[in-house]
């Protein structure tokens, strides 16, 4: 497994997928990529379906549904460790005159329980036709560059309901994602967490997570030991782990967050997560006619990761300066307006069109989304 690399969170991810596909090199060049639900989150989150294309994938499919045999192909399965995805593996291999694909590199976003080893092993066409079994200990989503999430929507509730039965367990689930994170970050860091009192404040589970987590990366630096080569964390200069929980900062879920990217989807209405958020908007064609346009907001557009943690205020302000800049700037806005003064401008102007169509239509959407997030402002 090669070192974790240096960068963003969502780009360190982005290259122990890409990794993934890459050490799979089939002797015929031809390979397809598996996916379940779970995995395809984390997936979507960091890689785009062109990035894994250009590695050689001819197709990227999903194991849940019902799919075309492709028995010269090898197969890369990307999957949670689930009981489920399991067994659906074990039915492209039931037959060795009807297989799904020619092999098999089954690669887990996190730990394979021994019941499921057991479960695997039971499929002696599967065994024979498995050319990798590797656990990456992805359980987190980057959902931007310096930010990421472990994907426990329920763990409010099940940490401080009266009637939860379940606590345990997801602190669990917890302290291995976070584990999960501090490996791929390629980091052994200090853990902080402030210590409950008599007085109530502090958290028991915040308490339970930093010990446990400390355990956890403990245990697993013994494992790969010293002399292992792609997991070197920087003991002179590690990072801190601060946890806390929402008994620190009562007041922040009841108020509106001011900044551009919280207003869009707290006002606007998005939808749910950067990656898988839409917005739909009207737009004027060059004929005049109002058209309708669905455009993802996320960090494929520039302009999106300049707004997105600006005030609302400073956004517009931006927005509007930037756009002002753009049409003084750009040679098709000149020829537009009629202000190619000689062949060379006319030649420029011409080549920057497309150019200059995409990003007046990336300012036309948020100059429109800023318009109505201070509507309700």
């Amino acid at each position: 497994m090669p070192a974790p690399a240096q960068g963003s969170v969502r780009s360190i991810v982005r290259e122990r997928f890409l990794n993934v596909v890459r050490e799979v090199q089939p002797a015929n060049g031809w390979k397809v990529l598996v996916v379940d639900s779970a995995s395809v989150k984390l997936l979507s989150c960091a890689v785009r379906t062109l990035d894994i294309l250009e590695e050689g994938v001819s197709l990227v499919e999903n194991l849940e549904i019902r799919r075309q045999p492709m028995a010269t192909m090898e197969a890369i399965y990307l999957i949670a460790p689930s009981e489920a995805s399991i067994s659906k593996i074990k039915e492209d291999f039931q037959d060795a005159d009807k297989c799904m694909y020619a092999a098999a590199h089954i690669y887990l976003t996190s730990h394979l329980p021994n019941d499921l080893i057991y479960s695997l092993k039971q499929c002696e066409l599967l065994v024979s036709r498995c050319k990798t079994l590797r656990e990456l200990n992805l359980e987190f989503s980057s959902v931007e560059a310096q930010a990421y999430h472990l994907g426990l929507p329920e763990a409010f509730n099940t940490l401080y309901s009266p009637m939860s039965i379940a606590k345990n367990a997801l602190l669990h689930s917890m302290v291995e994602r976070l584990a999960s994170l501090c490996v791929t970050l390629g980091e052994m860091p200090n853990i902080r967490y402030l210590k409950r009192k008599e007085s109530g404040a502090g958290s028991e589970a915040a308490e339970t997570i930093a010990k446990a987590l400390s355990a956890s990366m403990s245990n697993f630096e013994k494992q790969v030991g010293d002399k292992n080569t792609w997991w070197q964390p920087q003991h002179a200069k590690p990072a801190t782990i601060l946890i806390l929980d929402r008994a620190v900062d009562a007041l922040s879920p009841l108020m509106h967050e001011y900044t551009y990217q919280a207003m869009v989807y707290d006002i606007v209405g998005v939808g749910d997560g950067v990656k898988d958020g839409k917005y739909t908007y009207t737009s004027t064609n060059s004929k005049g006619q109002p058209v309708a346009k669905e455009v993802a907001l996320n960090d494929d557009d520039p302009l999106w990761v300049q707004l997105k943690h600006m005030h609302i205020a400073d956004a517009i302000n931006h927005v509007i300066d930037d756009f002002n800049a753009f049409l003084k700037e750009n040679k098709a806005a000149n020829l537009a307006k009629g202000e190619a003064t000689d062949l060379k401008d006319l030649s420029e102007a011409i080549k920057s069109m497309p150019q200059y169509k995409e990003l007046l239509s990336k300012y036309s959407m948020h100059i429109d989304l800023t318009k109505k997030c201070m509507a309700q402002y």
